[in-house]
C-alpha cells in the first residue's frame, strides 16, 4: 500500500490542531477528542481513504519506524506518547471492533502534497 506522508498529518491535524484552534491545553482524558475523530471520518470517507489511514495508523501503532518528535511543534509540543494516544484514540474509535495487528503490512509513503495526492486518486 501506498499513503502520502503529508496526507497522513493532514488527516491528524484534524485532532491535534483543530483541538487548538479553540482551547489552550490539550482535553483532560482523550475522550475530548471525539467530536473531531467524528469530523475526521466524514473526511476520511469524503475522500475514500477511510482504509488506507486505518492501514497507515497500523503501521504507525506497531513499528519503531514512526518520528512522533516531527508532532512536537505547532501551538502544542506533542511529547512521543500522546501523539501515540492520541493514534491508538483515532483507531479505537473509527474501527471500534478491529484488533491492532502485531505486524501491520508496511506503508509506502510517497513523497507527495495533499492536493497532488487527491489529484492522484481522481485520475
Amino acid at each position: 500500500m501506498q499513503f502520502s506522508q503529508q496526507v497522513f498529518d493532514y488527516y491528524l491535524q484534524y485532532i491535534t490542531a483543530a483541538w487548538f484552534g479553540r482551547n489552550d491545553l490539550p482535553p483532560e482524558d482523550l475522550s475530548g477528542y471525539k467530536a473531531y475523530v467524528e469530523e475526521l471520518k466524514l473526511h476520511l470517507t469524503k475522500h475514500h481513504d477511510e482504509q488506507i489511514f486505518k492501514a497507515a495508523l497500523e503501521e504507525s501503532l506497531t513499528t519503531d519506524a514512526v518520528d512522533y518528535e516531527r508532532y512536537s511543534g505547532g501551538t502544542y509540543p506533542f511529547e512521543p506518547e500522546e501523539v501515540q494516544a492520541i493514534m491508538h484514540y483515532i483507531y479505537q474509535t473509527l474501527w471500534p471492533e478491529a484488533e491492532l495487528p502485531a505486524v501491520a503490512p508496511p506503508i509506502k509513503w510517497l513523497d507527495l502534497s495533499v492536493n497532488q495526492w487527491f489529484a492522484s486518486k481522481k485520475a
